[in-house]
């Protein structure tokens, strides 16, 4: 599992003084138990150059804004079929797109 992807928010709730290092932890653990025994439809995220509204404008039903990162760039989540279909078709218009590594499963 990527670590940098799944533990980013609480590492920063912990450097930020939010939490504490004994919750980041049990955070931490919770998640990835939780990944790990639950049956998840496998599941992509991708950060995209396009701005919210721009993103929003052209994304399938079933793909959603996860994070609203810039002006100009969103990480988006969903079925792993349905995040391919749209990444494909955004390249061919040459709109950047990457996948983000999150071991098949779409978080947020």
């Amino acid at each position: 599992m990527n670590d940098e992807v799944i533990n980013c928010w609480y590492r920063c709730a912990y450097g930020d003084g939010v939490i504490t290092a004994e919750q980041a932890v049990l955070i931490a653990y919770a998640r990835g138990w939780a990944t790990k025994n639950t049956k998840l439809i496998p599941g992509l995220m991708a950060s995209v150059g396009l701005s919210l509204e721009e993103c929003q404008a052209l994304l399938p039903d079933d793909i959603f804004v996860a994070c609203h990162n810039s002006i100009d760039n969103v990480t988006i989540s969903g079925p792993e079929e349905s995040i391919t279909r749209f990444a494909e078709k955004l390249l061919n218009r040459g709109i950047f797109l990457r996948i983000v590594k999150t071991a098949n499963i779409a978080f947020q």
